[in-house]
């Protein structure tokens, strides 16, 4: 099964979205963390900001299971949705408070980054491109 197969690219961005999920393992797993940090993060208050990028994570997150739902069935309108929702996500990075993770969780988000730059040049070449072509 190769990668532009209209299943392998489906498969594809089934295991790549699994892989972001993967960020989340310090949230599962505190103790990937060491002992000083597991503290820090204990005793971290929750801000107006902090409130303000927990529910813009959530709108975008919701967002993007749309555009997933679509990619998925290879609509054409998911490709745009999915590409501003990446120009969001980059401009809203640099605003981003500190972050404690560990190397687990790190190297999850940089193969996800990674992912998402493949999935991102395979809806627009041929031939999954071509797969939502004709679709609305």
């Amino acid at each position: 099964m190769s990668i532009t197969s209209k299943n392998g690219f489906r498969a594809f961005l089934i295991v790549s979205t699994l892989i972001g999920f993967g960020g989340l393992v310090d949230v599962i797993f505190p103790s990937l963390l060491s002992p000083e940090l597991q503290e820090y993060f204990a005793k971290a208050e929750v801000t107006n900001y902090g409130k303000f990028l927990a529910a813009y994570s959530f709108i975008m997150s919701i967002i993007g299971l749309v555009s997933f739902i679509g990619i998925l069935k290879f609509r054409k309108w998911a490709r745009s949705l999915y590409v501003i929702l990446t120009i969001v996500g980059l401009l809203f990075t640099p605003f981003y408070t500190e972050q404690i993770s560990s190397g687990l969780s790190s190297a999850f988000s940089s193969f996800s980054s990674i992912a998402s730059g493949i999935i991102l040049a395979l809806m627009y070449m041929p031939p999954v491109k071509e797969y939502s072509e004709n679709q609305t």
